[in-house]
């Protein structure tokens, strides 16, 4: 079984499973994406941070951060889970401490990437206002993914990689 750690941005940011947490099933690589390890700058930062603790954590392309339960020792659970809330805790606060630029800038990365979804013939909702977007920010952000009809259970991986190499999700680079 695998450990799960907070994925890419943690529970209270990202409103929907499609960014980025691998199946149980699947095997992480750690195969460089271009410059990263994963197309999740905010995912190689908490992966590199665990691994500088000591954990052998793998990382998915999609920013997946896994460790199996055999490769915590007994006894450790407790500080691997501190370990890697402390990994994770300043990717959350980038996320919830964005300045109204950076937050004005995201809204119009969501909105490229919602026109990026739609030529590639998805259906995505409407956006909000960007008013709506920036009084709304962090508690209820909309992201151009969430509001598609594209899910990572529609999709065979090699189509998943696809559509997020073609169409950048703006959550994995927040604050970077």
């Amino acid at each position: 079984m695998l450990k799960r750690v907070a994925c890419a941005i943690g529970a209270a940011v990202m409103l929907v499973v499609i960014v980025g947490c691998a199946p149980a099933g699947d095997q992480p690589s750690t195969t460089p994406t271009q410059e990263g390890l994963s197309l999740s700058p905010r995912a190689d930062q908490a992966y590199r941070c665990l691994v500088d603790k000591g954990w052998p954590v793998t990382i998915s392309w999609d920013g997946g951060v896994d460790i199996t339960s055999d490769d915590v020792p007994a006894g450790q659970e407790e500080r691997y889970d501190q370990d890697a809330e402390a990994c994770w805790a300043p990717l959350e606060e980038m996320t919830r401490d964005l300045s109204q630029e950076g937050i004005e800038e995201l809204y119009e990365e969501e909105l490229a990437t919602r026109e990026c979804l739609i030529a590639e013939g998805y259906q995505v909702d409407d956006p909000p206002s960007k008013q709506r977007f920036l009084d709304s920010y962090p508690d209820e952000r909309w992201m151009a993914y969430g509001a598609s009809d594209v899910t990572r259970a529609m999709a065979d991986e090699e189509s998943w990689r696809a559509i997020n190499e073609t169409c950048r999700q703006p959550s994995w680079t927040i604050g970077f």
